[in-house]
């Protein structure tokens, strides 16, 4: 009977480490833009070193909001895209502001609002653009009002 030789060499006792960030944990959608993106790759992006590519992220969020499919995690897009909105390159935060715009959610106003204030002109602009937008958009009441007010408005706006 043989031995068998149970010596591993070192080389087959190494094994890929991951040296990534855990990811945070996040429900992947999968949304069609030009290609397959997970929205949580797309956030994930926002700190990227190149302002092209923090860029892009704000341009591709904002094309989602508008379309509405990134409506369930739509308070996370918004996060992400106010971050950028305060972003070190004018065309970065010039983009998310015009995301912000798109979205027609009151809780972009605080970033627009503070893009306002901004040392870039188009930021200015946009800024003011999105929230001229917000007059026109319908305002639906969480609650309706009770009968006995409805009749007192109509009977004093009439």
């Amino acid at each position: 009977m043989r031995k068998k030789n149970l010596k591993a060499s070192p080389t087959s006792l190494l094994k890929p480490v991951d040296t990534q960030p855990p990811k945070q944990a996040s429900i992947p959608i999968t949304i069609k833009t030009n290609e397959q993106v997970e929205l949580f790759e797309l956030m994930d992006a926002k700190t990227n070193p190149d302002s092209q590519i923090r860029k892009s992220v704000a341009v591709s969020l904002g094309k989602l909001v508008a379309e509405q499919r990134a409506k369930p995690h739509l308070q996370q897009t918004i996060a992400v895209l106010g971050q950028l909105s305060q972003d070190p390159d004018p065309s970065v935060r010039q983009a998310a502001t015009i995301a912000l715009g798109e979205s027609k959610s009151a809780k972009a106003l605080p970033f627009l609002k503070r893009a306002l204030r901004d040392f870039d002109s188009d930021v200015v602009k946009s800024a003011s653009a999105a929230i001229a937008q917000f007059k026109s958009y319908p305002i639906i009441p969480k609650e309706k009002l009770p009968a006995k007010k409805r009749a007192t408005l109509s009977a004093t706006s009439g």
